[in-house]
């Protein structure tokens, strides 16, 4: 019985030193683990971090894009209705460079009237009365002159103040002397009164008397006419 005794107690003993032995292999994997554990809760708490970060700055682009999307359209609204406004200026001017076009050409003609006028003899126009037709023929002469000359006057005059007011530093002895020639192209209202007629014969000719005061004849295309 001692004996049995004996080899149970020894056999006790290395039991408990096998216990003891996996005791401190468990305890040292369960603090590898503790620490691996907490390695990863430190590393998730890191990116839950980063993650409310990122989500914070997305939500601010993204505020940031559709203010921006929001002003653009806006901009896009206001270009266009700005290119729809000068669509429209364009086509107004557009149809006022037709109108003054055929305002010019009508000026054109009104000018080589005129200048028809200036250079005929009152003898040549055909009377609006016959009864004074020398003395209407005269007259309108007479305007057309004045009304060509103060025009030349004040084109120098006007031309000679704009040169002037660009050159502040020339004397005003030079103020004196021609600045540019006198224009050569002038316009006259379409009111001007044409009575001068384009024929090569005379239209309904008064009748001559004995004396042969009165000699009324059409204006003809060879006679001289100043270009205006």
């Amino acid at each position: 019985m001692e004996q049995q005794l004996l080899v149970a107690k020894s056999e006790n003993s290395r039991l408990n030193a096998q216990l003891t032995e996996m005791v401190k292999i468990h305890e040292t994997e369960m603090a590898k683990e503790r620490l691996e554990t907490e390695k990863y809760r430190m590393r998730f708490e890191r990116l839950t971090e980063d993650h409310s970060k990122l989500s914070k700055l997305n939500a601010e682009l993204e505020e940031k894009l559709l203010t921006a999307v929001e002003s653009l359209q806006t901009e896009k609204a206001l270009l266009l209705d700005e290119l729809n406004t000068l669509k429209k200026k364009f086509a107004e001017a557009e149809k006022r460079i037709k109108d003054l076009t055929v305002e010019c050409e009508t000026y054109k003609k009104d000018c080589r009237v005129a200048a028809e006028l200036l250079h005929a003899d009152p003898s040549q126009f055909l009377p609006i009365n016959v009864g004074n037709s020398s003395s209407t023929s005269c007259f309108w002469l007479h305007f057309a002159h004045n009304f060509l000359s103060n025009l030349v006057k004040f084109d120098c005059m006007k031309r000679k103040l704009v040169i002037f007011s660009h050159r502040p530093h020339l004397n005003s002895a030079s103020s004196d002397d021609p600045l540019l020639p006198t224009p050569a192209h002038y316009l006259l209202p379409t009111t001007f009164p044409p009575i001068a007629l384009y024929s090569s014969e005379p239209l309904n000719p008064p009748p001559r008397d004995n004396k042969g005061d009165l000699q009324l004849t059409v204006l003809k295309r060879n006679d001289p006419i100043l270009e205006i």
